[in-house]
Formats: structure tokens, sequence, C-alpha cells
């Protein structure tokens, strides 16, 4: 028993050691406040927890809940948890206000706090407690436009200005929803306003906001002395004044509870003056393209060896400060060597609204003369800031081009343009009928049906030896054999161009029927048919001829822009009339 008794004790003093016993305590970080601050009420729990409190009605005294906090320490081995309600309490009434205790139960068993007192001092200088505003609280929001460029109260027809947008909010306000900015007044576009806003607390006019910035560019579309202005909707949330809340004591600007109520506006800028100018006539190049700005050449990629009529991809990259949304491909010099396509092109950004940056261009080029030639990219671009016209050139290489030359494309009046030729169905050679009916004369003997399968049958064994050694020719024939062949790829060739047309695919469309056409004419002029190109055709044909037409039209959509859909209806035809070309004598 007594060797019982002395494990009960120790296993008492052992668990006294590790656990200890539940704590409750409550602070105030001050115990005196000015009417309309608040302090931090703090509720402690050591050794247990317990569900939120409910805190006691008090007259003229304000509390706000800021929420409760829960830990567990650690130390020498002994584990401990922490919990903590905080609530921020303050009045605008003087006076002094008690705490009372406050019951918890924890564990199944009542605690409580010791009660506390607060005083609330009037010095004269505190706010009494606030009054309903006349005027709503989307007064104290605006939106604003600037120059990006203060000193600089111009700009060029096509040039993009750049501008700094803010819109402004009250600090106490909580933002729900902006739409997008939009120009008000006419005659300006907007371009590469940034996606995401920059947020900062600003001062203006004395009074703190909440600014969120963007960065974008305008553009003016005529001369003259203008106005600028933009709009966005927002929508959000702010406190309502007509309701008491508190201050941080030590944190005056922050509000800690009232209501909020939520606003949905559209805020306007005033009237930025801007004074829009035409870009000046005098010294403007001939191939100026509208490029505004101030551009240098990056690089460039020209192929050394070159063939005519053969297309080949050129490239150049051109970085700097403008309106590179609407630049176009500096052309290859001397312009008369080339035919050139339209291609592609890709703009990287160098800051935020793409005011700077590069752009890469590649498209496709087909010398139209052999020889050594020095060639170099040329553009042509204004400078606002100089006010005058400037030319740049890429550093000169020299190609070599081997071929034959290739004969100027004649000129379209402006009725083929927008119309191609009809074709004259009478033209066209129908194909051949025969004829299987049999006519028997009305002879009495010599005609009857007896006889005349008679002589049929006879006829058939008599030459039946010599028309089978010829079939057996004719199937081994080298000449026979490439004709059969030659006519499975043309229709292998039609089949697909006629998918490609339905399917308005162009890249297939004009690789098939150039096909096509290939495979006849290499049967005419002992060629393989993809060493057939332009060049080819322009030597041999006539400069009129609708195959040569063709073939520029298919070099022309091949390796440049994608036609409209107006040209598919005229692609057909100039295709039969190509075909109508190969067939006539």
């Amino acid at each position: 028993m007594v060797r019982h008794f002395l494990q009960t004790l120790l296993m008492t003093l052992l668990l006294a050691t590790f656990c200890r016993a539940v704590e409750v305590a409550a602070t105030l970080d001050a115990t005196e406040v000015n009417p309309g601050d608040g302090v931090i009420y703090t509720i402690q729990i050591q050794g247990g927890q317990t569900q939120q409190l409910e805190f006691p009605e008090i007259k003229n005294l304000t509390v706000h809940f800021q929420g409760q906090n829960q830990m567990i320490n650690m130390m020498n081995g002994r584990t401990e948890s922490v919990q903590t309600f905080q609530y921020v309490i303050g009045s605008y009434t003087p006076g002094t206000y008690t705490i009372p205790a406050i019951p918890l139960t924890i564990a199944g068993q009542t605690y409580t706090t010791q009660p506390l007192t607060l005083k609330v001092i009037d010095d004269g200088t505190s706010p009494q407690v606030p009054k309903p505003k006349a005027d709503t609280p989307d007064k104290a929001s605006l939106l604003t436009l600037e120059l990006a460029a203060p000193e600089r109260q111009h700009a060029y027809i096509s040039e993009i200005v750049p501008v700094i947008i803010r819109a402004w909010f009250p600090p106490d306000s909580q933002l729900q929803r902006l739409g997008g900015i939009q120009p008000v007044s006419k005659g300006f576009t907007l371009h590469n306003v940034s996606q995401q806003a920059q947020q900062s607390q600003e001062m203006r006019d004395g009074k703190p906001y909440i600014a969120l910035t963007w960065f974008g560019g305008i553009s003016a579309t005529k001369a003259g002395k203008q106005d600028v202005s933009l709009a966005i909707e927002a929508v959000f949330q702010v406190a309502d004044d007509s309701q008491p809340s508190l201050r941080m004591r030590n944190r005056p600007s922050m509000r800690i509870g009232g209501n909020f109520i939520a606003k949905e506006v559209t805020l306007t800028s005033a009237n930025q003056p801007i004074e829009v100018r035409a870009l000046p006539s005098e010294g403007k190049p001939e191939n100026f393209s509208g490029a505004v700005g101030d551009f240098q050449f990056d690089g460039i990629e020209i192929p050394q060896q070159w063939k005519t009529g053969e297309p080949q991809k050129v490239a150049l990259r051109i970085k700097g400060r403008g309106n590179f949304a609407i630049m176009q491909a500096p052309p290859l010099t001397p312009v008369d060597l080339w035919n050139t396509y339209p291609g592609q092109d890709r703009f990287s950004a160098g800051d935020e609204a793409s005011f700077s940056g590069n752009k890469i261009f590649q498209y496709n080029a087909i010398p139209r003369k052999a020889g050594n030639f020095p060639v170099t990219f040329t553009l042509h671009y204004f400078d606002p800031n100089k006010g005058s016209y400037q030319s740049l050139q890429s550093p000169t290489q020299t190609i070599s081009v081997t071929g034959k030359d290739l004969i100027d494309e004649p000129k379209r009046s402006e009725k083929n343009d927008q119309e191609a030729p009809a074709v004259d169905p009478a033209t066209i050679p129908a194909p051949s009928r025969e004829n299987d009916s049999l006519y028997l004369a009305a002879n009495p003997l010599e005609n009857s049906n007896t006889f005349l399968f008679s002589l049929v049958g006879a006829g058939l064994l008599t030459l039946a030896g010599p028309m089978l050694a010829l079939l057996k020719t004719r199937l081994h024939d080298p000449q026979r054999r490439q004709s059969l062949a030659t006519k499975q790829e043309i229709a292998n060739a039609t089949k697909l161009a006629t998918i490609a047309y339905q399917s308005r695919d162009t890249a297939a469309y004009f690789a098939a029927t150039r096909r096509v056409l290939q495979w006849h004419l290499a049967s005419a002029w002992k060629l393989k048919p993809e060493a057939i190109t332009l060049a080819d055709v322009q030597l041999r044909c006539a400069s009129d001829s609708p195959v040569v037409a063709f073939f520029r039209e298919a070099d022309r959509y091949s390796y440049g822009a994608a036609p409209a859909a107006d040209d598919w209806s005229t692609f057909d035809v100039r295709y039969q009339q190509a075909l109508l070309s190969i067939a006539q004598p």
C-alpha cells in the first residue's frame, strides 16, 4: 500500500510539472483617450481556449471586434496554448467608462476577467460625433490626364504622344471594379494603355488619396488646337460618414468600424489642351509610309546568293521609339531589282506602354535581274523632336544573282484589275463522244444477223494474234508508261486543287494548280516539273500568255498576304484560261 501511495504521489508531481492552471487576463493599451479615438482591449487565455466572447453593451461606448489569435508555445519541454481576443473600444462622449468582468467558459469551468476603467477626456480639440454630409463620397474621386513630356504641348498627326493617366480615390475606399479607359474627345485615339495600374498613396491639394496610375498614348487624326479628355467607370466602397466610427489612437487616419456604401461612378478628366500639327509636305520622301518617331536599324539578314524568279526570305530588326503599330516594312533598294510580297512582323515592347522597343520584319523577295548588286534597306520617317523627315539606310551588302532576267510584267488596265476576263465557252474544246450505235442496211442476205456475226467472228480470230502482240508491246512502252504516270500526277494535283479551293486554303491551292501546269509543260519542254519556275515560263511563253499571268498570280499569293474573299472568284477562271492555252496548238 505504501508503494502504491508513493507511485500516485509521483505521478501527481509529474503532471503538476508539465501542466499549468488556466490563466485569464484583460488589458488596455491605454487608459485615457480623446473622444473619437479607440484603444485596444485584449483578453488573453493561457492553458485553455473558448469560443468568441459576447461583449456586454455599455452606454455611449463603441466596441468593434478586431479578431482572435491562437498560438502554441513550447519551452523547456512544456507545451502551452495561448488564445487572444482583441477589440477596439472608444467613445465620442467624454466620461469614465467601466469595462465589467467578462465571464468565459473553459473546459467546463467558468473564469472571469478583471474589470478595467477607460477615461474619455475632452480637451476641446476633439471632433464631435460626425453628422450626415450633403456631399456624396464620390465627390472625392477624380481622373486626371497629363502629358508625359509637358515641355512639348504639341503633337503631329499619327504621332503617339505618351500620357500619364491617374484615378484618385479616398484613402479609406475599397475598389471593387474598374472599367476600361475611353477617350471622350472626338478625333483622338488611345493607344498602349498598361494593363495593370500602379497603386500608391499620394497627396493632392493637401488631401490623401489612393492613386491608380496607367501609362498610355494618344494620337490625333486632324490638325488644329484641340482638347482631349478621358473617362472611366468605377465601383468602389467608401465609409458612410453619417454613421459614427473610431480612429486608431496612434493612427488618426485609420478608421475602425462604421458602415460602408457602394458607389458606381463615371470619372471624367478635365480637358487637356494640345496643338495638333499636320506633317509638313516640304521634304517628304516619296516612299514615306507614316512612321513617326526616332528609329535605327538593329540587325539585317539578306542572303548572298540568289536566282532570278526564285523567292527567298529577308529579315530586319528596327529599334527606337515611336508609332511601331503603323510602321511598314522598309523596302529593299534598288527597288526595280525586286518583286516583293507582304510577310510577317513581330513587335517586342521595351517599356510598359510599348512606346519603345524593336520590330522584326520578314518578307519574301524575288530578284528580277542577274548580276552583282549592292543592296540595302531604306526607312523614311518623321522625327517629331526635330520637326523634319529623316532617311535611314542599313549597311550596304553585295549580292550575287544568277539566272536570266525576268520579262517586265505587263501593266493591266483598271478594268482588268477589277474583274477577270470571262472565258468564252465556245473556245473550250468539248470532249469527243463516240457513237456506239449499230446501223444495218436493208440488204436481204448479206446483212442478216447470222452472216454478220460469222463475218465478225472470223475477222476477230484472224486479227487476234497481231493485236495481242501489239497490246503487249504497248503495255511495256516507256513513253506510254510515262504518259500514264503524268496523267495520274495531273489527276492527283487537280483533286488537291479542288479541295483547297473549297476550303479557301491559298497555299495549298496555288501549290496544286502550279503542279498541274508544271506537269503539262514538262511534257512539252522535256523538263522536270519541279524545275519550271516563273523565269522559265516568261522565257518560253509570250508576255501576255495566260500561263505567265497565272504563275505571277501564284507567286504573288504564295509568298505574300492572304487574298481577299473577292479574289477567289477570279482564281479558277484564270487557271482554266492557262490550261486552255496549253491545250491549244
